[in-house]
């Protein structure tokens, strides 16, 4: 895994959780 990817997996499980669909939301 790169170095970034805790950082880019974060940032997506606040996006997740902005969007509302943290429980449906996959590692795409």
């Amino acid at each position: 895994m790169p170095d970034g990817t805790p950082i880019v997996a974060a940032r997506d499980g606040v996006v997740r959780l902005a969007r509302g669909d943290s429980s449906t939301g996959g590692c795409d």
